[in-house]
């Protein structure tokens, strides 16, 4: 006894038409497989293969940067010229210093008068006479201090107890160095040092 499937002879002509269809694809579908392996990350083998080639070039290139250049020895400095040539002290105070090889002038403290120094004053009472000595810094002298006359000036002026004109000339006349209150020099000032002021006054 025969038996005939019935489906494929009773097959109606747009079934047939589409299961040639469905097999045209398929043989389409085994004629273009796929020539590369993917893996479940989704990229292919050969793109994954590159990376990691990349990577281990990317490692030589990152140990050829590090790679440290020599560098060269700083150059010595030079010698000190002022290494054995110590300060100087200055007869006036202050110290000659070395500068680049070569000492430098002693410090001019000097400005009204030479500091320490001394001038005869005249004060309006008492003996009328007194010394003045000139402040560190030269720039001035400090404050009359009573002294008794010298015997010679004793009895210029007239009266012990008044500063004068002549007792100024007979301050200059006899070798010191006097304040010129009543300006004998004739210069129109007065306070200055005159008479024998060398080693007082600053000089020029």
């Amino acid at each position: 006894m025969v038996h005939v499937r019935l489906s494929s002879v009773l097959r109606p002509a747009h079934l047939q038409g589409l299961s040639l269809l469905v097999a045209a694809t398929a043989a389409l579908l085994t004629g273009c497989s796929r020539t590369e392996l993917f893996l479940d990350d989704g990229l292919p083998l050969s793109v994954q293969d590159a990376a990691a080639d990349d990577a281990s070039d990317g490692g030589l290139a990152e140990d050829s940067a590090d790679v440290s250049v020599p560098v060269p020895p700083e150059a010595a400095p030079p010698p000190d010229p002022c290494a054995n040539m110590p300060p100087i002290p200055c007869p006036g105070g202050g110290y000659e210093y070395c500068v680049a090889g070569a000492y430098s002038a002693c410090p001019q403290r000097c400005s009204v008068c030479v500091p320490g120094s001394q001038e005869v004053c005249f004060i309006t009472y008492c003996h009328a006479w007194g010394i003045q000595t000139c402040a560190a810094d030269g720039l001035s002298f400090g404050y009359c201090q009573e002294e008794s006359r010298p015997s010679v000036c004793a009895s210029a002026g007239g009266n012990q107890d008044q500063a004068s004109a002549a007792l100024e000339q007979c301050c200059i006349d006899n070798g010191y160095c006097c304040q010129d209150q009543f300006d004998l020099n004739g210069n129109g000032t007065t306070g200055e040092p005159i008479g024998q002021c060398s080693g007082v006054t600053c000089s020029p």
